[in-house]
């Protein structure tokens, strides 16, 4: 007061908060699918007013994400950690913002802040082929690829298995770890069983520091070698006779299984019957019951070979089986004594003409234009004879006539029918015989006399007589007669 002392002070405080800030940061800027994240809320404001926050959590792709992290908050209090977990439901990096907002009562807010996390999806690997059915020894088409894009090291590992791993081998058969996308595998695969051999190919994707995602896989059926068997119960045959031969195969397939026959012989023109005939594309199994006709005289090796095949595939190894054709027995029979006289011998040769395997023999049957008048060493039947026999005995003829004696030989072969028949014909002379007769016994000195010489005897050879005239008086007799 002018001209006085100063009154006593008095004095008004008032408080100014600070804007208020938060802070916020995160020990895990990349996690996998479904991993828990830990993010700090924390302020270094001190207000006297209520201090709180409200978070957002945003992401680059709202439809796909989730968790129990995954969630707005309003009105927390400091300190504040959150561990929930992050879920990423695509194939690709989704990075999840974590906006924290300050508040204090009363005023305006702070200046929001934020941290990213980026959540790795799970692993995905998508295998295909374009070869699901491969013949044995073939080359396979396995594409691997996958649709994740991910910020980790994304590799995948490859195991291959089959439902006969004893018999399963190639070089598309074998297991990869640690392999980039895409792949191709364009190696073999090999089948050493008579069945179809299933192969599986299973890739685990993988993500580096995350767990395993789904395996995938993809099958592949591996076509067996066709193979065939071929047996024959009838490795030995007579001429025209039945064969029984028996086509089968071990194998079990996926495709058409079927196989051709190629029927050749030793002797390609002298082969015939209904058997000997080529077929093509016959199913399993067959049997082969038609006859094989040797038209030679020696032994004709008929050869079934089947040869498997596999639609699509390589023609398997052919197999094969031999039959032998016996010929029809041929005998030859000649005699260089178409002419004998009464008991003289005969020279008649017996030979065959076949070549054969079992046991060739041959029965001689002896005939005559007059078989009770016919004799001798050589008339007589012979049984199972061997090849080759000469006949040198001796044919009588007790009549007065010619005897055609007829040598017949059939010829046989063990097992099978007969051959024909084969003969020879010997003609034996009557021994020559001479009639003399007179009718007149007694005559008188000078006359003539009748004497007759005839004969019974018809003979091939000419046939004459000699005539000798003698007397009990040889010096005293005479005469034209004499």
């Amino acid at each position: 007061l002018a001209g006085c002392a100063d009154g006593v002070p008095v004095s008004v405080d008032i408080d100014v908060e600070p804007t208020p800030v938060a802070a916020i940061a995160t020990a895990t800027p990349i996690v996998c699918n479904g991993d828990n994240v830990d993010v700090d809320i924390t302020t270094p404001s001190s207000t006297t007013a209520a201090h709180t926050f409200d978070l957002v959590v945003t992401s680059t792709n709202m439809g796909a994400t989730g968790g129990t992290a995954f969630a707005d908050l309003a009105g927390q209090a400091y300190p504040l950690t959150i561990n929930g977990t992050l879920i990423n439901n695509s194939n690709s990096v989704i990075t999840v913002t974590f906006t924290a907002t300050p508040k204090l009562a009363g005023c305006a807010d702070g200046t929001p802040v934020s941290v990213d996390i980026d959540v790795e999806p799970t692993p995905v690997a998508a295998i295909a082929t374009t070869t699901p059915i491969v013949c044995n020894g073939d080359n396979v088409d396995v594409d691997i690829t996958t649709p994740s894009s991910t910020t980790a090291a994304h590799t995948f590992d490859l195991v291959v298995t089959s439902t006969n791993m004893g018999a399963t081998g190639g070089t598309a058969f074998a297991n990869l770890a640690g392999q980039a996308y895409p792949l191709s595998i364009n190696g073999t695969l090999i089948n050493n069983s008579n069945s179809v051999i299933t192969v599986t190919f299973t890739v685990t994707p993988k993500l580096a520091g995350c767990a395993d995602g789904v395996p995938v896989s993809v099958d592949i059926d591996v076509e067996p070698t066709p193979v065939a068997a071929i047996v024959t119960t009838t490795p030995i045959v007579c001429n025209g006779d039945n064969v029984d031969v028996d086509i089968t195969t071990p194998s079990s397939t996926t495709a058409a299984h079927t196989f051709d026959l190629v029927v050749t012989s030793t002797n390609m023109g002298a082969t015939g019957g209904t058997a000997f005939a080529d077929l093509a594309g016959q199913a399993y199994p067959l049997t082969i019951n038609g006859t094989l006709i040797n038209n030679s005289n020696s032994v004709i090796t008929v050869t079934f070979t089947a040869t498997p095949k596999l639609a699509g595939c390589a023609d398997g190894a052919p197999v094969s089986v031999d039959i032998d054709v016996e010929p029809t027995p041929a005998a030859d029979i000649t005699t260089t004594t178409p002419l004998v006289c009464d008991g003289d011998n005969v020279d008649v040769d017996i030979a065959t003409l076949s070549t054969t395997l079992a046991a060739q023999s041959f029965d001689v049957v002896v005939t005559s234009t007059n078989m009770g008048a016919t004799g001798g060493t050589a008339f007589a039947d012979l049984a199972g004879q061997a090849y080759p026999l000469t006949i040198n005995g001796t044919l009588t003829n007790n009549s007065n006539s010619v005897i055609t004696v007829t040598f017949t030989v059939t010829p046989q072969l063990a097992g099978c029918a007969d051959g024909t028949p084969v003969s020879v014909d010997i003609d034996i002379e009557p021994t020559p015989v001479a009639d003399i007769a007179t009718t007149t016994p007694i005559v008188c000195n000078g006359d003539n006399v009748d004497v007759d010489i005839t004969t019974p005897s018809t003979t091939t050879a000419a046939h004459t007589f000699d005539l000798v005239v003698t007397s009990t008086n040889m010096g005293a007799t005479a005469g034209t007669a004499f």
